[in-house]
């Protein structure tokens, strides 16, 4: 998590996110003197970057709440690291709000890698949006 922590933020000083296992059923994770939610949803995406690295995990997913919780050039370091996963056969599935307030960059490395893209008026999944009526008629169930 060290050397993902530095890849992300480029500062050796930065302190890389804990894992202590205490017990079979109690374990603390943590950045230590950074109790931020940014911080711990870095550390959070920084520990399943690792795990992919050491363990048989094909992908991870991080939704928009994780994100955008993030600054935003730490932000685009992390892109920079999920476009990296690539090259070891693995896989980043990630849901965004926006990309508009982002580098140019970022938003190519994103945009260059989608698979998916939903939005409201008929680009929802499967055509429609499930918590609205249809106006076909039929029941959404």
């Amino acid at each position: 998590m060290r050397e993902i922590t530095l890849e992300i933020l480029h500062d050796e000083r930065h302190m890389p996110p804990i894992l202590r296992l205490e017990k079979l059923n109690r374990y603390t994770f943590k950045t230590p003197n950074d109790g931020g939610t940014g911080a711990q949803y870095r550390g959070l995406i920084t520990f399943d970057i690792a795990n992919m690295a050491i363990a048989p995990v094909p992908f991870v997913v991080h939704d928009s709440v994780l994100l955008k919780n993030i600054e935003k050039p730490v932000f685009s370091e992390i892109i920079k690291v999920y476009e990296k996963q690539k090259d070891s056969g693995k896989q980043v599935f990630m849901a965004y709000d926006t990309l508009d307030s982002y580098s140019e960059e970022t938003q190519r490395i994103v945009n260059d890698n989608a698979v998916l893209e939903l939005s409201p008026e008929g680009n929802e999944l499967f055509g429609w949006a499930w918590n609205k009526e249809r106006n076909d008629g039929t029941d959404e169930k």
